[in-house]
Formats: C-alpha cells, sequence, structure tokens
C-alpha cells in the first residue's frame, strides 16, 4: 500500500467511512464568517477531490466533495442501477428486500419502508470509490405485485453533511500527515458550512423500472 493510501485508510477512513458520517441534522448555512483555518481546510479538502479524481481514479467521490465545496446547495442525483452494479452489497440488499418483504405481500402497489445499506470495501475498487464518496445510504423499493410478478424502481436518498463533536462523530486523531500534508476532522468539515465555504446537499435518484419473476 502506497503511503498516500495508507493515509487514506486510517484518516480519511474515520471522516468518510463512519456510519453518522452525512446523518447530522440540518444545520444554518453562512452565519459566520470564514477564518484562516476555514480557508486552510477549504484548501485541503480541495486536494481530496483532486486525490480521489487523478490518483485513484473516483470521479463520483471527487465530483460529492468538490459540489460540497461549491456551495451551491443544489441537490445531486445519482443513479441507482449504477449503485447497485457497483456496489455488491447495495444489490444484494435490495435483493434480500424483494424476497424477504416484497414477495410475502398480497398483489397490489406497494412501498418498502426506507432501509440503510453500504458498499464493503472488500469487494474491490469500485465499492470502494462508493465508502468514500456516500458510505452508508437509504433505499426503498417502489411499485406493484401481481401474482409471481413484481414490476417496481429502487429510490436512493442521502443527506450530504458533515459531523460535529456534539453530534458524537468521529474525527481524525492521530493520523499524522496524508496526501499534501492533510489533517482533517469532521468538525473542521462541517464549520465550512456555517462559514459559507461550503454547503451541505441532498443526493437522491431513481431507477428505470424493472421487474422480477418467481
Amino acid at each position: 500500500m502506497e503511503p498516500d493510501d495508507d493515509w487514506l485508510a486510517k484518516s480519511l477512513k474515520e471522516i468518510f467511512g463512519t456510519v453518522g458520517n452525512f446523518e447530522s441534522e440540518n444545520r444554518k448555512f453562512d452565519i459566520v464568517d470564514p477564518t484562516a483555518k476555514d480557508r486552510q481546510v477549504h484548501n485541503q479538502l480541495n486536494n481530496v477531490a483532486a486525490y480521489f479524481a487523478t490518483a485513484k481514479d473516483w470521479p463520483t467521490a471527487a465530483g460529492l466533495v468538490k459540489h460540497y465545496l461549491d456551495a451551491s446547495g443544489k441537490p445531486v442525483e445519482v443513479e441507482p442501477q449504477q449503485m447497485m452494479d457497483q456496489i455488491p452489497a447495495f444489490q444484494k440488499d435490495v435483493d434480500s428486500t424483494l424476497e424477504d418483504d416484497v414477495r410475502k405481500r398480497g398483489d397490489g402497489p406497494f412501498t418498502t419502508e426506507w432501509s440503510s445499506t453500504a458498499p464493503n470495501p472488500a469487494h474491490g475498487d469500485s465499492s470502494m470509490e462508493w465508502y468514500y464518496a456516500l458510505n452508508h445510504f437509504q433505499y426503498r423499493l417502489v411499485g406493484e405485485k401481481e401474482g409471481g410478478e413484481i414490476n417496481y424502481h429502487v429510490e436512493v436518498q442521502k443527506r450530504y453533511d458533515w459531523g460535529i463533536p456534539s453530534e458524537h462523530r468521529a474525527t481524525v486523531s492521530g493520523g499524522g500527515p496524508g496526501p499534501f500534508g492533510m489533517d482533517l476532522e469532521q468538525a473542521d468539515i462541517a464549520h465550512l458550512h456555517s462559514s459559507g465555504m461550503a454547503r451541505d446537499f441532498d443526493v437522491s435518484g431513481s431507477s428505470d423500472q424493472m421487474t422480477a419473476r418467481s
């Protein structure tokens, strides 16, 4: 493992890879003036995006970080079908929901409850990218069941934001210098939203209709 990869695994894992890393309550945007620390963290996180894009060839993970730093707050649409193709753990969860929930229902329209899923980095590079892009996210199935045939689509959602200490969110501790000499904490990244230098946003998507037959 290269030194930069080792730093990603040990340090960025803490800020990108915690269960609650993007699950804080909404907080106010642009309520304080940016500090020198904010500008430093903004530059460091911009370097993370560049590292994802160039060294790792992870356009999705890089794009979401860049969108956060652009501070537009505009929603981002993702493609659940692509995600299922690239995240085996997500596809497995969707299949389980079909078999263990939908097939046990009576005929007619249905909407399953939102459920949490996440990529397993051990499943390969595409899962690793989504781990750093979103990690945990929610999904549900919406459609209609008639006998042994189920017509449905998959919806996903996520709030892309960052934690603060009062929310008991993990921070980087003892990770040491990483790519470009970075040392980042979730609270510092979250403060970029408060100072208007970055902005939280919603991620969502809906797949095309699919058919499952028993």
